[in-house]
């Protein structure tokens, strides 16, 4: 997933055109890949990938409150 903000998103805090295109999943799926190639007993595998997945989660949550704060009335 990449988020590019584009021209004519303006708020307080932002100058000019800033633009992020952030590989925002690919490190967390390359984690949980490590995980399951590891020699970690099946028990502590899982719990190291809710983990992961958790932390995703929280990135998500994070990402959406910052599209929103961006762009107000028009975000999706």
């Amino acid at each position: 997933f990449f988020f590019q903000a584009e021209d004519g998103i303006r708020d307080k805090l932002v100058t000019g055109v800033q633009t992020c295109a952030l590989p925002i999943f690919s490190a967390y799926e390359k984690q949980i890949s490590q995980v399951m190639d590891s020699n970690l007993p099946k028990a502590a595998k899982e719990t190291r990938i809710r983990q992961i997945n958790e932390q995703k989660r929280k990135a998500i949550e994070q990402g959406n409150a910052t599209v929103k704060r961006l762009l107000g009335d028009y975000a999706p």
